[in-house]
Parts: structure tokens; sequence; C-alpha cells
């Protein structure tokens, strides 16, 4: 199978919920619910240090689907392990700390083929280890779009206890993009500043889809509006 089928895994794609604890050093747990305290953040490095653990463990075996989304050639869904990643290839691209969780956009290399790009939650657990949550990714260009257009990975639904996404900006003009504002079926508002052309979105419930993504420019204008998530509006 070549590599570049897996470029359109990154719009809309369900990967098998796997977790990976990894023991920290004792320390504190967050602050009052809603806040981010300056310890928490200086934790991230324990929480990178189990997304490292996963992703350089060795993979586990893998089932190819037809696509379902369009423009999809191919999806796959990985049972169990890691990815296979050289460690010294793992790059932490961005990082979004909330009051209970990280959610990282990590690139690496497993060796063979284009490099990859996930979204990846991590949390501590009852126990104080670091779980990893995988949420997706792709390797290798995404798809061709005429417009700015996130290539999302993304979890969640209805019927899902939260919601995750993260993906590059892609398409024509994305050089130009600065924030991404998501207006869910529901009312629920999210919205990220572009960083390394990649965005994250992590919210703690449920949200009703599809949702109509905008990109903005620096001065707030819109450079593209489309509706996403259509495949998660009936779970």
């Amino acid at each position: 199978m070549a590599c570049g089928f897996l470029s359109v895994l990154r719009h809309q794609q369900a990967w098998q919920r796997r977790q990976w604890a990894w023991a920290p050093r004792p320390g504190p747990r967050p602050a009052l619910p809603g806040t981010v305290s300056a310890k928490w953040c200086m934790r991230s490095s324990e929480a990178e240090a189990a997304v490292a653990a996963y992703l350089s463990s060795a993979p586990g075996p893998r089932e190819e689907r037809p696509g379902a989304v369009a423009g999809a050639v191919v999806a796959v869904v990985q049972h169990g392990g890691g990815w296979g990643a050289v460690p010294t290839s793992i790059r932490f691209r961005r990082d979004r700390a909330y009051r209970d969780c990280h959610v990282y956009a990590v690139s690496f290399s497993t060796g063979d083929g284009p490099a990859w790009l996930m979204t990846v939650r991590a949390f501590p657990g009852p126990d104080g280890a670091w779980v990893v949550d995988p949420i997706g990714g792709g390797a290798g260009p995404g798809p061709r779009r005429p417009r700015p257009w996130v290539n999302f990975a993304v979890r969640g639904g209805r019927t899902a206890s939260d919601f995750v996404a993260g993906g590059e900006l892609i398409g024509e003009g994305c050089e130009l993009a600065r924030r991404v504002l998501l207006r869910f079926a529901d009312g629920t508002i999210a919205e990220d500043e572009v960083e390394d052309g990649l965005v994250l979105v992590y919210l703690d419930h449920p949200v009703v889809c599809p949702a109509q993504v905008t990109v903005l420019d620096h001065e707030g204008r819109t450079l593209s509006d489309y509706s996403a998530f259509e495949l998660f509006a009936s779970t």
C-alpha cells in the first residue's frame, strides 16, 4: 500500500481508541477546575514523554477499509500497539493545554515513506499515570483544495463524551489564515489561533454535528467558510 493513500485520512477518520499509560514523577495535579496552573503546564514534558513512548512502540495489526469521506481512498484502523516511530524524528509541533488534558499535533517518521502528522490527547489517569489517547492523522500531502481548508482528524459527535479535532491548514491561500472558528449545529462555538499552520480544538462535552468552519485572516476577514463533520451528524 502506498503511503500516499494515507494522506487523505486526516480529514475525518475514526481510529480505534487506545490507551497507553506512563507513570510520571510525583507532582501536583491541575489546580481549580477551569484553570491551567503553571505547575500543570510544567508537567507537559511528562505527557510528551508518554506520547513519544506510545508513538515509538511497535504497531499492532492494521485493517484497511473503504474510505467513506469525500476524496478518501482508503481508511485504516489499527488495533493496539503504537506507530513504530523513529524516536529521534518525533516533533511536538503544537501543544494546547486544557484544564484536564493536553492536545498535541505531533509529526514523526517511521523510516518508511513520508512523515506522519497526528493529533494526540494526553491526560492523567486516576493513578496519576499519563494516558495517551490518539485521535487520528495521516502521512503524505493532503487533498488539493482551491481555498483554505483544515485537514482535520476528528473524534466526536452527540454520543461521544467529548470532541477532539486537529489538523493542518492546506489549500490555496492557507498561509493567510490566522484563526479558525467552529460553529456546531447545537450552537456550541470553538476556535483556535493558527500556529505553525496547525489547528487544535478540544471540548470536554458532546456536540451535535455538522459544524460550520470559518477560516479568517489577520484582519478577521473570511477566507473560506464550509460545512464539516457530516459523518458525525447521526452519532
